[in-house]
Formats: C-alpha cells, structure tokens, sequence
C-alpha cells in the first residue's frame, strides 16, 4: 500500500519570509523607497556626471552636482551732439539739421511736443553704436557660502573628484551670484546653498537723461551692483527630490550707455 508523502515545508517557508537583499540606492532616490533588488550593479562603473546640478539626499543634507553659472552683457551706446553743457553743437544749431555723417545727414531735427531742437537737446541724437558681442563666460561656484570651496567637475574616479557636492542642511537649495558692473569681473561671487535667507537685489535702474553714462565704468563699486539668485530645487528628509532647474544657468543682460560725441 501506498504510503502517504508528508513534506517538511517548515524550511521552504522560513527562507519566503527572510527578505530579499537590495543593492545600493539609485542616485536622488528616498532611502529605503525603491527595491533596487534587480538592478544589476555597473561593472565597471560607467564613468559619467549627471546633468548640471543635480540633486539627491546626502549625509543630514542635500547634495549636489557640478553646475556653472553661463553669463553675458551687451551694451548699445547712443551718441549725442551735445555740449559738456547739455546744448547742441554750434554746427547743428546753425544748421538745425542732423549732423553730418549720418543717415540723416541735412534732414531737419523733429520737434517734440512742439519744442524746438535748440531748446530741447537731449532729444538730439542720431548716432549709435554698440560693444563687441562678447561670448559666454563661465563662473564656477563656491559650496554652501559666497567663499566656499569650489565645485569640481569630477566623477569619484580618484579622491580629488567629486561627482556630488554635500550642502550643509536640507530644504530649497538656490543658485546666487553677485555682479559689480565696475569690476573687471562682473561676477564676481557664486555659489550653491540651501540658505535662502538673503534676498535678491536687483542693479539699480537709469534715469531718463542725457548726460555722458557708462555703467561699466562708474568707478565707485557700490552703486551698479546687485545680488541674484535662482531654485534650484529642494531636498527634503523622506521625501522625494524636487528639481526645477536641470542644466548650466544663463544669465544675459543688455546695458544702456550714453556718450558725448564731443567727448566732454
């Protein structure tokens, strides 16, 4: 007679509830969120940075990768034949006629609500001319404070490289820059943190007028200056990573200048 077969499952059962080991944590994912059991790991590690500024958790704050700050300014200058005082060139108020050399050279100067060229100058000009369009210049930031270290460009190929840069907290993490158009520099601060606290501060506007400007120039370094700033992202203790901005920041402006044709 048949006997009946009574397997022992105890041991099968036992090895279905140890659980499964998981491989490391993809890079910005939320600890212990993703079962990341089925990943194969890389072998070799695929030599490569993630995209400008990237975020993820660190060690008690966010982390962050290398990123630059890619700016340019322009400049268009209008020219005026004025005085040092303000009043037209004896040529043109004898001839009440544009400049010679011009487009409209001979053509008479229009009026503006009714007021006469002579007597409303800094409506008089018909020249202009403009700085060489400059390329992109590059400004790399500082970690966690205006003289912080430097981000480095690396991949963890040696000790000296660094793929991601770890920020001292979590929360908003913002990109800052100051410019002093009077300095050779322009940008002369930049760098990453997750210190909000200090607001932006934009360069001051310019007053209609007529009289000489260069705003590059000014020669005082404190009044065409002024602090930006742009969010990054935000990276938050158990919760997912919020990036808002995923490549190099571009910062373009273009300036005004006036010049005084006669060169006072």
């Amino acid at each position: 007679m048949a006997q009946d077969f009574q397997p022992d499952l105890t041991a099968s059962f036992d090895a279905l509830q140890r659980p499964i080991p998981t491989g490391p944590h993809p890079d910005g994912s939320v600890i212990g969120d993703i079962d990341a059991s089925l990943n194969p790991p890389e072998n070799p590690e695929i030599l490569h940075r993630p995209h400008a500024f990237a975020l993820m958790h660190g060690d008690g704050g966010a982390k962050v990768a290398y990123g630059q700050l890619l700016w340019r300014i322009d400049q268009i200058n209008i020219y005026y034949g004025l005085n040092g005082d303000g009043t037209l060139l004896a040529e043109d108020i004898d001839t009440d006629t544009w400049p010679s050399g011009t487009q409209q050279t001979g053509q008479p100067f229009p009026t503006h609500g009714g007021v006469s060229p002579q007597t409303n100058a800094a409506h008089n000009h018909g020249r202009s001319g403009q700085n060489v369009v400059d390329g992109l210049n590059a400004k790399v930031p500082t970690i966690d404070t205006e003289d912080g270290a430097s981000m480095t460009s690396g991949i963890n190929f040696n000790d000296n490289d660094t793929k991601y840069h770890q920020l001292d907290g979590y929360g908003d993490v913002y990109l800052y820059w100051k410019v002093d158009l009077d300095h050779a520099d322009k940008v002369t601060k930049c760098w990453v943190t997750v210190d909000g606290t200090t607001a932006q501060s934009d360069i001051p506007a310019v007053a209609i007028g007529h009289s000489p400007l260069d705003r590059q120039t000014t020669g005082n370094g404190t009044i065409e200056v002024g602090t930006y700033r742009v969010k990054l992202g935000s990276v938050n203790e158990d919760a997912q990573v919020t990036q808002d901005i995923s490549s190099d920041v571009h910062w373009s402006i273009f300036l005004l200048g006036r010049v005084n044709d006669t060169g006072s």
